[in-house]
């Protein structure tokens, strides 16, 4: 523990412990406050049971100094600072999005094909359904409605994305393909007019309960370097020569906003769930301020209300999800991967149309988002652009999800 304050000790605080196993509380305590003047460090050991592991799962501890009395700017127990480390399990990570054994066979029927609880369009191989939920989807997004830093003229990114028509693009079914162990659909999708796209590779798989997507898209096309007029440096010079020039490369080249899939879920599905960083909004390079762990909120709740509408809201490093109504009854989406999640009751292109948060009015829907990964913010409105770090890239991407029906409770 080191003490970073410049004139005083850490008698005003108290340091608590928790532990958790995928997001569940296991045990909790207070850690002993070691007297450190300013500037001074000291070991403090762990808490015994966040050495004594007795389970698989995914564990994390985290360490919280709180006011330990009431402060003229804040009450007792404040949180000043916190950190958070994972622990080895003795069992493992859990493995994710897995299924049963026996995938269950495509059957054709009428205009729709079954497969297991699911239920597809025959013409489109679009996903109508899943056990006794109607709902639309996916389609490949690869646009969000532009932040300002995006539509900084720096970086350009948002017109780079509009030029090439990411938020108007057309979803055209190649071929459906149903076999004894599943559904094969393929998909390209790019704008009208236009000579890039990408072509997306849909495996759906069951085993009668859940319902699995495995998920191949690839760039199509030509599709030319970002123009980029900030005139500073973005990469740091005196870098290792192959890092170096990875990061130019990177710097400028063709974008993308995010790699991933959009639902249209029933306007009732309006509690979530989740298991990952939280409890407020974190993108790749704004993620510092989010811990892991299990949070809920409403719809409504997870949008951030900027002055003026843009992309916001985005939850990163998700385990797993639940969209339900206030019964219960919904969906469950885990994924393979770490992925990203936003929900809103407006479309990315209703978001981008208003200037006000009074333009913004509820539709019918529920607009979920559940991403692969997406692109950093970067601080364009006032500087440079999106770190080379941080930027989507075109280009290939493979992933999976998982999908369970939720009753009623």
């Amino acid at each position: 523990m080191h003490n970073r304050y410049d004139v005083v000790d850490l008698s005003h605080l108290r340091f608590t412990w928790s532990l958790a196993r995928d997001g569940v509380l296991l045990d909790e305590g207070t850690l002993p406050t070691p007297d450190l003047d300013a500037g001074e460090e000291s070991e403090v050991p762990l808490p015994s049971a966040a050495t004594n592991g007795d389970g698989g799962g995914e564990c994390w501890l985290t360490v919280q100094a709180e006011l330990a009395k009431p402060a003229t700017w804040a009450a007792e127990g404040h949180v000043v600072a916190w950190g958070q480390v994972p622990l080895p399990p003795s069992g493992g990570r859990a493995v994710r999005a897995v299924l049963g054994t026996g995938l269950k066979a495509a059957e054709p029927a009428g205009p729709q094909i079954l497969l297991g609880p699911a239920r597809f369009d025959r013409s489109t191989g679009r996903l109508l359904g899943l056990g006794d939920h109607a709902f639309a989807g996916p389609w490949l997004s690869l646009w969000r409605a532009p932040t300002d830093n995006d539509r900084a003229w720096a970086q350009r990114d948002a017109m780079y994305w509009e030029a090439h028509g990411l938020q108007r693009l057309r979803h055209r079914t190649v071929s459906t393909d149903p076999d004894a162990e599943g559904l094969t659909v393929v998909v390209r999708s790019a704008a009208s007019a236009s000579d890039c796209g990408y072509l997306t590779t849909y495996r759906w798989e069951t085993d009668g309960r859940r319902l699995r997507v495995r998920v191949h898209t690839e760039p199509v096309g030509h599709w030319p370097e970002r123009d980029d007029h900030f005139q500073e440096a973005m990469v740091e010079a005196d870098l290792p020569p192959e890092e170096y020039a990875e990061l130019v490369r990177r710097n400028k080249a063709p974008s993308l906003a995010r790699i991933g899939l959009h639902w249209e879920l029933p306007g009732e599905w309006s509690r979530v769930s989740w298991f990952g960083a939280g409890p407020g909004e974190a993108y790749p390079d704004s993620r510092q301020a989010a811990r892991v762990g299990r949070f809920r909120a409403s719809v409504d709740e997870l949008q951030t209300p900027y002055v003026r509408p843009q992309d916001n809201g985005n939850r990163a490093d998700v385990r797993w999800a639940e969209i339900v109504d206030e019964r219960g009854a919904g969906l469950r989406v885990e994924g393979a991967e770490l992925f990203n999640l936003a929900a809103r009751r407006w479309s990315d292109r209703h978001l981008a149309e208003a200037r006000h948060q009074t333009d913004l009015s509820a539709g019918p829907t529920v607009h979920l988002h559940t991403d692969h990964v997406v692109q950093g913010l970067g601080s364009g409105a006032v500087g440079p652009g999106v770190l080379p770090g941080h930027r989507l890239e075109v280009g290939p991407a493979d992933f999976t999800f998982v999908l369970a029906a939720l009753q009623a409770e």
